[in-house]
């Protein structure tokens, strides 16, 4: 389905159509109409499937017209930030102002952030607690909440915050979760925050990997992954991530690949959120 054929209005298409996006995913085809009407949603879905978006367009829309205040809840830094811009690129023609918040930056800056009243709110259960505790970020005019990859915000232990969070929400709004996963604790969590004529959407294909994704392995000598390693690299010049069991395996091979010539970049928890923002 074109975007076209949505009821968004023309600030958000054009938009759109300057990040290149025509037509919408299964996901935003299946979210956006709905979500504009005001359901409770639920969405089972991968990372990859333009889920963002899917609630990111509604959110600008309908706060645009109304000047309602959203809040985004996410598990990371780097997911808050990604969805931060995304939404800001989506709302570039609306009056909507984005901000995330996280823990690794000066709260201070943060605070001066909240105080210039932004509609959606960004952040990560811990340093959004810490704002409320601060009596900084006040909740009781939020209309619209999102849970994003709520299944590894369990799974990092933040239940009890995402719990603690919605209790200082007004209990009229309009909530969406979207999860990869669904086990018992999200269900209960489900069932007893969002409204009984909830949508729920199955889009996961029992786990399988998003369709542009192309999966091979190459087998060889331990002795020679590295070499190997460098051969994928110069076949495709295109950004790719490299996964390492090990924070110092990730270091080693930043060095390692420098050397030979690559530009490369190592993330990981021990580098300093300054350092991490500006690598990615």
């Amino acid at each position: 389905m074109n975007f076209n054929e949505l009821n968004i209005n023309d600030s958000i298409k054009n938009a759109l159509h300057r990040k290149g996006f025509e037509n919408a995913s299964e996901i935003q085809e299946k979210v956006i109409p709905l979500a504009l009407k005001g359901n409770d949603i639920v969405g089972k879905s991968k990372t990859g499937t333009g889920k963002t978006a899917a609630f990111a367009i509604p959110l600008i829309q309908k706060i645009s017209e109304k000047n309602d205040f959203a809040l985004i809840v996410v598990p990371t830094r780097e997911l808050a930030l990604q969805v931060k811009e995304e939404i800001a690129s989506i709302a570039v023609n609306t009056h909507v102002k984005t901000i995330a918040v996280f823990g690794g930056q000066n709260i201070k800056t943060q605070i001066d952030l909240l105080r210039r009243k932004p509609q959606i709110i960004v952040g990560t259960p811990g340093r959004l607690l810490d704002l409320i505790a601060r009596r900084i970020l006040v909740l009781n005019q939020t209309r619209y909440l999102v849970l994003d990859e709520a299944d590894k915000m369990f799974d990092m232990g933040f239940r009890d915050d995402v719990a603690k969070i919605i209790s200082f929400l007004p209990r009229e709004k309009q909530t969406m979760i979207f999860s990869a996963t669904m086990p018992r604790e999200i269900l209960y969590l489900i069932e007893r925050h969002l409204k009984k004529d909830k949508t729920f959407f199955d889009l996961s294909e029992d786990n399988a990997p998003v369709q542009e994704i192309e999966q091979f392995y190459v087998m060889v000598d331990p002795k020679q992954k590295i070499d190997a390693l460098q051969r994928v690299l110069a076949n495709d010049n295109s950004k790719t991530l490299v996964f390492c069991r090990t924070k110092r395996t990730v270091d080693w091979l930043e060095r390692l690949l420098s050397r030979r010539g690559i530009r490369v970049l190592a993330i990981h928890g021990d580098k300093t959120q300054g350092a991490r923002n500006k690598m990615l």
